[in-house]
């Protein structure tokens, strides 16, 4: 029997005000990263990342525009791969406090994030989009 390949969908919040970007730690997570996680079923894209970043952060967001996209495995399943769209998007107004699983949220320099890149303190979604944001 042929294997078939197995895909799940994510999508990330990339926000950057005044040279720096905000990240979201979760106690389940050993890094800090960009606000986001997985679509749900029958969850469109746009709709999905205004979730996230809202649960994340606590803002409500403007989708400026998509910035690109990476695909990398699967946390709990190898056998599954993920698409990951990384979205930019604009802080509008805090609408609540972040869910309880979110232990931290705050603004990171390019130098804090080349750091993360030099220590390998960096999630595979956010690789690419970190190293274009410190060029």
């Amino acid at each position: 029997m042929k294997k078939r390949a197995l895909f799940g969908l994510m999508v990330r919040g990339f926000i950057e005000k005044n040279g720096k970007i905000l990240l979201a730690k979760e106690k389940k997570e050993r890094t800090w990263e960009t606000p986001g996680g997985s679509v749900r079923l029958h969850e469109t894209l746009k709709r999905a990342i205004k979730r996230e970043v809202l649960e994340e952060t606590g803002y409500s967001i403007k989708i400026e525009k998509m910035m690109l996209t990476d695909i990398g495995g699967s946390k709990l399943i190898k056998e599954i791969k993920v698409l990951c769209i990384i979205y930019k998007v604009k802080l509008l107004k805090k609408i609540r406090k972040p869910l309880p699983d979110v232990v931290g949220i705050r603004w990171f320099s390019k130098n804090e994030i080349k750091d993360m890149l030099k220590r390998k303190k960096v999630d595979w979604h956010d690789k690419k989009i970190f190293k274009i944001f410190v060029r």
